[in-house]
């Protein structure tokens, strides 16, 4: 995995720590009640049943599970 250095900002090629290869699950439910939409989506599922040890580069972990809603509603049709 290339380390971040943030003085450059950007991601460097490096060989010393070896990191990744996990998998990502997320998952979305998507409904519409007439001229509404509604969604529930939970991003990295994954990382309430693991170890947290998760990182996009070495030295920065990726983000927990996050719950998110949203509604959309359109006034006109």
């Amino acid at each position: 995995m290339d380390d971040y250095n943030p003085l450059l900002g950007e991601f460097v090629v490096q060989g010393v720590t070896q990191l990744g290869g996990y998998p990502v699950l997320d998952c979305f439910i998507v409904g519409k009640i007439k001229q509404t939409r509604i969604y529930l989506q939970l991003d990295h599922i994954n990382s309430m049943f693991g170890k947290a040890d998760y990182y996009v580069a070495p030295g920065y972990p990726y983000r927990d599970s996050v719950l998110r809603f949203g509604l959309v509603w359109n006034f006109f049709s």
